[in-house]
């Protein structure tokens, strides 16, 4: 992933010598069955055992909502997101290291998952506060995010170049930023549904477990999104 090229961008023989033989040294190119190196192989194995396990999760849980035949649509979309961003990533990481595009879709199905989170706690908050308003005025918002999501990975997967560069492209930041922005708004539509929660007369033990769920989403997404952010920022800065 984008990520594993931020120690080569600082390897001596890049900076010093001149030396930029992509193939020595891009490590995205390398594996366990593709162009062999033992710390690429003990990589991509060990980030393909933890995506394996996830997607085992994923599926048991899967299995569970059509089981009991769950009404909530956001469940699906999350699950079903997460099991394909693990499959894209095992696949890339083992066997087609150098197509970048799965990074790009990966990164696509994370923000789904994100977008499907945002909608199912802002539409159970109207709930709880009887604010029917709520969950239509959050609906053009999702579908702009999704819009432009959609466009700028189609558009990245499209114009996709080898993973030694791939680190580099303005996708990512566009990507990041965006996210970024969004999880800004989720965040004070959460402090405005703390806020409204607190006035509701129910149960405290039901508004500490909603605030919690709430929260603990927030939290998540907001170190994702600003470790996204510096990462592409970072890596910009590098490039000139």
């Amino acid at each position: 992933m984008k990520m594993n090229n931020i120690s080569i961008l600082f390897h001596p023989d890049y900076l010093f010598s001149g030396k930029q033989n992509e193939s020595d040294m891009d490590v995205e190119n390398s594996g366990c069955f593709i162009n062999f190196d033992t710390i690429a192989c003990v990589r991509t194995g060990v980030l393909s055992l933890f995506a394996v396990v996830t997607s085992l999760l994923c599926l048991a849980r899967i299995l569970k909502l059509h089981l009991a035949h769950h009404p909530q649509l956001h469940h699906y979309v999350v699950f079903y997101c997460a099991l394909i961003e693990c499959f894209c990533l095992i696949i890339h990481w083992l066997w087609a290291t150098s197509f970048s595009q799965l990074d790009f879709a990966a990164q696509y199905l994370k923000l789904m998952q994100f977008l499907a989170v945002c909608h199912f706690h802002w539409v159970l908050a109207a709930r709880i506060l009887h604010l029917n308003y709520l969950s239509r005025s959050i609906l053009p918002v999702i579908v702009i995010c999704v819009a432009y999501f959609t466009i700028v990975v189609s558009v990245a997967i499209i114009m996709a170049k080898d993973t030694w560069t791939e680190c580099l492209e303005p996708w990512w930041l566009m990507l990041s930023g965006a996210e970024f922005v969004t999880v800004q708004l989720f965040m004070v539509a959460g402090i405005y549904i703390t806020r409204k929660l607190d006035r509701v007369n129910t149960m405290q033990d039901v508004k500490k477990k909603q605030k919690l769920d709430l929260w603990s989403v927030i939290v998540v997404f907001e170190l994702s999104a600003n470790c996204n952010l510096a990462f592409d920022v970072a890596m910009k800065i590098c490039e000139y």
